[in-house]
């Protein structure tokens, strides 16, 4: 059986589709936007379970990530890491045929800030915190969150330097110990935001070269899977890492951060994959269900596709998430079905009409098919279909 026989449209379910229409009524002129969000974010956590969501985050993706992240760096040899990367961007940019100056300089700049570079600035550290166990066990016990937070004032409000520098004061932190410490709380900044997505990106992202792993590449990915296990999510996901790993195969993957409130969003870990990958991370994910029977395995978002009804599949378009132009065509599907028709009235018409449920689909697919995406399992581009063994269906 091919992985594209597998998959069923998020709309073989009319539910699915009522689920939707009840979510576009309850506000006025709704845009694809606010709708995209109340489609991914629509899940109630109580505030017991948001604290086992932290801790589920903590245990299983955070800190392994950092610690893993944190003993590779201390591990290199500071200058010659320096030395590679400074010939790496030189070398890079100067045989751009529009090599300037200015760029060169943008380049070191670009380093500095998303990369540990130069990592000999941190040596004095790695030296004194061999480990990222040592490093964390300093860092929370002379409590340099709160010093994090002086230190980043003290620079951005220069207005307020007076008033934050007494605060730090009182710390009872000595002037050497000041300097060590904004260092450890930079370095802290970086590896935290080494795992994000970038600006308007969900969730804590993980791969092999993230990790620093030696060998590591870029992984391209084509398509999604997506899996809500609740709290469980972040279990699941170490879990498939760990297998990755153990197999040799390249991975990436995104878990919601809680700490910024995502834990509400219905699409708590995403799974990035090739094509040719998405066979072996279907039978993963299966494998990981069947033995471990104790997590529960919820819905996926309810625009996936889905295969054996836990795994959520899509695929982005080129210029936006899978989400948010599936949002896009069923608000345009709903204003083209129901004209000059009150949102008060819409339910009511499809009880009166369930014609209508008919109606909105064949237009909502419309503007699927429109975007290249097959109009059978919707949630994949004809060019997924065929890579997925599509065109040996009848």
């Amino acid at each position: 059986m091919s992985l594209y026989s597998e998959i069923k449209s998020p709309f073989d379910d009319k539910n699915t589709l009522l689920e939707l229409i009840k979510l576009y009524v309850e506000e006025d002129n709704i845009s694809d936007y606010m709708f995209y969000k109340k489609v991914i974010k629509n899940e109630n956590i109580s505030e017991e379970e948001r604290k086992r969501y932290y801790k589920n985050y903590l245990d299983y993706v955070f800190l392994p990530c950092n610690s893993a992240k944190y003993n590779t760096l201390a591990s290199y040899e500071s200058k010659r890491h320096d030395e590679i990367l400074r010939n790496y961007l030189e070398n890079t940019i100067k045989t751009r045929p529009d090599y300037n100056e200015k760029m060169e300089k943008e380049a070191r700049s670009y380093a500095e800030k998303h990369f540990f570079y130069p990592l000999s600035t941190y040596s004095k550290i790695f030296d004194e915190y061999k480990t990222y166990d040592d490093f964390m066990n300093e860092y929370e016990n002379k409590n340099l969150d709160k010093a994090n937070r002086l230190f980043l004032n003290i620079d951005y409000y220069p207005s307020y330097k007076e008033r934050y520098s007494k605060e730090l004061d009182q710390m009872g932190f000595t002037e050497n110990e000041k300097e060590k410490y904004k260092l450890m709380c930079k370095l802290n900044r970086k590896l935290v935001n080494s795992f994000s997505g970038g600006p308007n990106v969900m969730g804590f992202h993980v791969n092999p070269s993230n990790l620093l792993r030696r060998g590591a590449h870029e992984y391209n990915p084509e398509m999604k899977f997506y899996i809500n296990a609740g709290e469980d999510s972040y279990k699941v996901a170490r879990i498939f890492q760990t297998m990755c790993q153990q197999k040799g195969v390249n991975y990436y993957y995104k878990v919601v951060n809680p700490t910024i409130g995502e834990e509400t969003r219905s699409d708590k870990l995403c799974i990035f994959s090739t094509f040719n990958d998405a066979p072996t991370f279907v039978s993963m994910l299966k494998e990981i269900k069947e033995n471990n029977e104790t997590i529960n395995f919820k819905k996926p978002p309810l625009f996936c596709g889905t295969i054996d009804g836990f795994i959520g599949v899509g695929e982005d378009p080129k210029t936006d998430s899978y989400n948010t132009m599936m949002s896009e065509c069923f608000v345009k599907g709903m204003h083209d079905t129901f004209k000059n028709v009150t949102r008060d009235n819409i339910l009511p018409m499809i009880k009166n009409n369930p014609s209508k449920i008919d109606e909105l689909l064949g237009n909502v697919i419309t503007e699927i098919e429109n975007r290249g995406y097959d109009n059978k399992k919707i949630c994949i581009s004809n060019e997924a279909k065929k890579k997925l063994g599509g065109e040996t269906l009848n």
